[in-house]
């Protein structure tokens, strides 16, 4: 996702909103705005932008207080340890 989004001229909030996702794969709103320190309204932004670029995926099914998730980094974190890809 990194170089992805390096190679599109990404915006460095979202670049930000990115690393976040490798520390914190499944997060909110919220989260992002205090880790950014951006506005609720940014970050909600980042995270449409995200969901829309198949890199977060609502996992709540809620229409306030939702939770996303970047499946693709949980699957490579949750994998066997010392195997390559």
């Amino acid at each position: 996702y990194r170089e992805r989004f390096r190679k599109e001229g990404a915006s460095a909030n979202l670049l930000a909103a990115v690393e976040h996702l490798f520390v914190r794969p499944v997060t909110d709103i919220r989260e992002l705005e205090y880790s950014l320190d951006v506005t609720f309204e940014a970050a909600r932004r980042l995270v449409n932008r995200l969901e829309g670029e198949a890199v977060l995926e609502e996992i709540t099914g809620r229409r306030r207080n939702r939770v996303y998730a970047a499946r693709e980094v949980v699957r490579v974190l949750q994998g066997p340890i010392g195997e390559e890809g």
